[in-house]
């Protein structure tokens, strides 16, 4: 049965990918990261770092679905576009006066950059989340916060959601203990941030620091009870 997991732009993807691939690796089972459509026949893990899947059209499978804090979100997006090579990220708009997005960030204050965020691509990915909690699939879904404060219980539920065991279940945590943060930030505990790397503070409710009332404002006139969708206290 195949493995499926659903992601979000800055949900953890690149730690999830890290575990998935070594999964796949150490456990001799094919590994997939990308659209739908390409979708090998063989594949027995598949990783969807937009959470676009159709699942009525997968063959049997067993998925997870990830979630973030929408606040967290745009500030963790917010700190990655200034300073990432993602081709996108380059291009030049002409809603910016033929500045690139990454350009059109790094020239304004942080508190309007993070408001430029909520509009632009950080307002994509709350859509994304938004979406998927508004249709019912029969994914596990998981939070990316409760993963921080008891990573084994939940990499230890979602392996029971996969229905691993035996060569397959060791290799998954083998693949956890390597992929720990710690070992991937080289030796940095979460919440000690370091600019310009991909993970670069992991900590949950960060956006305390850098959201103001105005931000939390246009997330409301743009994405409604998105907290309470998404099972997340607005205080």
């Amino acid at each position: 049965m195949m493995i499926v997991h659903c992601s979000h732009h800055r949900c953890g993807t690149v730690w999830f990918d890290r575990i998935f691939r070594r999964i796949s690796r150490y456990a001799g089972l094919s590994y997939f990261r990308g659209a739908q459509s390409k979708l090998p026949p063989d594949t027995a893990i598949f990783f969807q770092d937009h959470s676009e899947v159709t699942p009525e059209e997968l063959p049997p499978h067993r998925g997870t679905h990830i979630r973030r804090d929408p606040r967290d979100v745009v500030v963790s997006c917010y700190f990655y576009h200034l300073w990432s090579d993602e081709p996108w990220l380059h291009e030049p708009r002409a809603r910016f006066e033929g500045m690139s997005y990454q350009e059109k960030l790094k020239s304004l204050p942080e508190s309007d950059g993070l408001l430029l965020e909520i509009e632009g691509s950080g307002g994509n990915t709350i859509r994304n989340m938004l979406e998927w909690a508004l249709r019912e699939r029969r994914f596990l879904e998981i939070r990316y916060e409760d993963f921080i404060a008891d990573e084994a219980g939940e990499f230890a539920r979602i392996f029971e959601h996969y229905m691993l065991d035996g060569s397959a279940l060791d290799a998954a945590w083998l693949a956890v203990e390597q992929c720990r943060f710690q070992r991937m930030t080289g030796g940095r505990r979460v919440g000690e941030v370091k600019e310009g790397d991909h993970l670069r503070s992991g900590n949950p409710g960060s956006w305390r620091e850098h959201l103001e009332g105005r931000h939390l404002a246009k997330m409301e006139e743009l994405f409604g009870d998105v907290l309470g969708v998404l099972g997340y206290e607005a205080s």
